[in-house]
Parts: C-alpha cells; sequence; structure tokens
C-alpha cells in the first residue's frame, strides 16, 4: 500500500502521521495534490 506522510495543519510535526492513500480519497484538494506529485 501506498503511504504519505501528512503534516496535520496547526499540529507540531511530532504530530505527523503516515496515511494510507486510500484514507486520503475524501479529502477534497487530494486529487489535483496527488496529480502534482506524481508529476514531481
Amino acid at each position: 500500500k501506498k503511504q504519505y506522510l501528512v503534516h496535520w495543519q496547526g499540529l507540531p510535526d511530532s504530530e505527523d502521521t503516515w496515511e494510507n492513500e486510500a484514507n486520503l480519497q475524501h479529502v477534497a484538494h487530494w486529487k489535483p495534490l496527488l496529480k502534482d506529485l506524481r508529476q514531481r
């Protein structure tokens, strides 16, 4: 499974979490962000 390190706005870096790609599909801006990440 592909995972991404997520930095949660307003929280310190110590609260960053690894999230499965499937868990991020409901995030409104996820698809454009994923497209940008894949083009890098």
